[in-house]
């Protein structure tokens, strides 16, 4: 993993990275009501979507975030030149799915900084990054959005403390095998 890095002397991110189908069709949750009061919340089933790329860097708690794109491997890669854009100078690795429209580790059209390190099949639970889809959808559940601009608009509200804060990233990873194995790595990285 790591140990291939031809220059270990250049900064390293890590990064996950996830995808996100959102729309117009209203995401529908459980809400609290009073006994014996039937709560009715509002529902839309209006065919308009896209895709939100987001990514957390695991080291510095940096939050990149890319709307309206296609899932499809150009839309992969317009990602992963975002992350490196971030900081051109480093090694970027980006953890993430096996998605068919991703580029695969070894592709010679990526940059010689990028790593690529896939999660095994059918584990989601396993990138923290669906988490915080978990959370963008229990802020738009149960409403009505008139259009793609509007849910845009407070999904970013939603995401505005990932993306102005770095502790909060760092806090939302959490202390887990996850950054515990990024930590040992770099720190064995460093040491050597």
């Amino acid at each position: 993993m790591i140990a291939t890095l031809p220059n270990p002397q250049k900064p390293i991110r890590v990064w996950v990275e996830d995808e996100v189908r959102y729309g117009l069709i209203t995401v529908v949750r459980k809400v609290w009501g009073m006994k014996g009061v039937k709560v009715l919340a509002p529902y839309q089933a209006k065919y308009q979507a896209s895709y939100l790329y987001g990514a957390l860097e695991m080291t510095q708690g940096e939050t990149q975030l890319l709307f309206r794109l296609p899932v499809c491997l150009e839309s992969s890669d317009a990602f992963l030149s975002e992350l490196v854009a971030t900081e051109p100078g480093a090694y970027h690795i980006i953890l993430w799915d096996n998605a068919g429209f991703h580029p695969k580790a070894g592709d010679e059209s990526l940059p010689d900084n990028i790593r690529l390190l896939p999660f095994p099949p059918y584990s989601p639970e396993l990138n923290p990054v669906e988490r915080l889809w978990d959370i963008v959808k229990d802020g738009i559940a149960n409403r009505i959005w008139e259009n793609l601009d509007c849910l845009e608009e407070a999904m970013t509200a939603i995401l505005e403390p990932f993306l102005l804060n770095a502790d909060r990233v760092k806090q939302f990873l959490g202390d887990n095998w996850l950054t515990q194995a990024v930590s040992k790595s770099l720190y064995s990285l460093n040491t050597s």
